[in-house]
């Protein structure tokens, strides 16, 4: 049940052990910093379209969550593994210090002793290199426009994981450092953690001309597809295999009104 994506990780595994034996070879692995991260998170659909299987009994490949991957704004759907390898500069082990893939380059930048151009990012080369006194941290992370919930947000801040699918809907709250799999909605026990949700919602939000933005309307939306169409920058799924996106090959000429949903 498992031999595609058995056959996919012994790929990837050989993959880079090939790199990392060649730049052994040529004596650059010492001065080698490697990251290693997931996309997204698990599929709960199935890989590509395909049935839906039983997680792996041995290994527990999916978690504890009900939403995963495309669902993005959902902890399942963000979640994901990530190591870093230094050879005899980062300590093997595992810590829990809360990150995200936008620290990568600030903290790829300390790394070299580079100032990096300004992001949102935030170095965790002091957690990487046992100095855990000198790492800051973020107040919260923030997403938004999932595939599937293009008006929903979400906020991780400390303990909390806060989910809105539409501005219209109340904000559900989960203590996820005793609730991981996001089964209690806690948001009527804290006003006050939702109350600050809500601004972080919108302060954290930027307009954006061509997606989605949290709260638009049927007419709204449709008036960017239809400048987008007007332009010549209608994207479209080409995705040869997923058969979740209603299409296997690029549309005909004339079709573009059916290149994406509605909402």
């Amino acid at each position: 049940k498992h031999k595609e994506w058995a056959a996919m990780l012994g790929h990837l595994d050989s993959g880079v052990g090939k790199m990392v034996d060649l730049m052994e070879q040529l004596e650059i692995l010492d001065n080698t910093v490697i990251f290693f991260a997931g996309d997204n998170g698990y599929s709960q659909w199935g890989y590509f379209g395909r049935p839906l299987h039983e997680d792996d009994p041995l290994f527990k490949n999916k978690g504890p969550w009900s939403k995963g991957k495309f669902t993005s704004t959902h902890e399942g759907g963000v979640r994901v593994p990530f190591f870093v390898y230094w050879k005899d500069k980062i300590k093997a082990g595992e810590n829990d210090h809360l990150c995200v893939l936008y620290d990568v380059l600030a903290t790829a930048a300390d790394l070299a002793g580079v100032m990096p151009p300004k992001t949102d990012g935030i170095s965790f080369a002091p957690t990487l290199l046992a100095r855990p006194n000198e790492q800051r941290t973020h107040e919260y992370l923030y997403w938004e426009n999932g595939t599937f919930s293009p008006h929903a947000q979400s906020v991780r801040m400390n303990q909390w994981w806060a989910y809105g699918e539409h501005p219209s809907k109340p904000i559900m709250l989960y203590d996820i450092s005793q609730d991981i799999a996001s089964r209690n909605d806690v948001a009527k026990d804290h006003p006050d953690v939702i109350n600050r949700i809500t601004q972080i919602f919108t302060e954290a939000h930027t307009d954006s001309e061509w997606y989605v933005n949290p709260g638009e309307s049927k007419t709204q939306i449709a008036a960017k597809r239809k400048k987008a169409i007007a332009s010549g920058g209608m994207q479209h799924s080409t995705r040869a295999n997923t058969a979740y996106r209603g299409r296997t090959e690029p549309p005909p000429a004339g079709d573009v009104q059916k290149a994406a949903p509605e909402e």
